[in-house]
């Protein structure tokens, strides 16, 4: 799901479409509480279709998105989605409620490319809760 920054999202898509895994993308409107509400109808919406994991890009947690946002969060995880957060401003106080931050640094020698750190992810195997990850093949 969309961050403002639709060119790092790009990135972040192609190298997880270039693994063969398969994106359905919602982009969000920045005028909208940051873009707080669509997001999270977003997020509801990929609930419902009942997809297998989901990444929030550039999510942003507030005063005034707070309970929404947990809700919003909770009903993914009682759904059985695991959430990971790509390049998060904040994050909620609840670490229960994703599975993992997700920080593309494609400069960083030792970060973990998306795809492997996504597929982790979805297996459940072991991880840690923020993870460096690369958008470069």
């Amino acid at each position: 799901m969309g961050s403002e920054d639709s060119a790092a999202d790009k990135l972040a898509i192609d190298a997880l479409v270039d693994a063969d895994i398969n994106v359905y993308y919602a982009a969000f409107n920045a005028a909208d509480d940051g873009g707080a509400s669509t997001a999270q109808q977003s997020v509801t919406d990929f609930v419902a279709r009942s997809v297998d994991f989901i990444v929030i890009s550039g999510f942003n947690i507030t005063d005034t998105n707070r309970d929404a946002w947990v809700q919003t969060l909770t009903n993914a995880r009682e759904a059985g989605i695991p959430v990971a957060l790509l390049n998060p401003n904040n994050l909620p106080d609840d670490n229960v409620l994703y599975a993992a931050a997700l920080t593309v640094n494609d400069r960083d020698a030792n970060a973990s490319r998306i795809s492997d750190a996504v597929m982790t992810i979805i297996h459940d195997e072991p991880h840690e809760r923020s993870i460096v990850v690369s958008t470069v093949s």
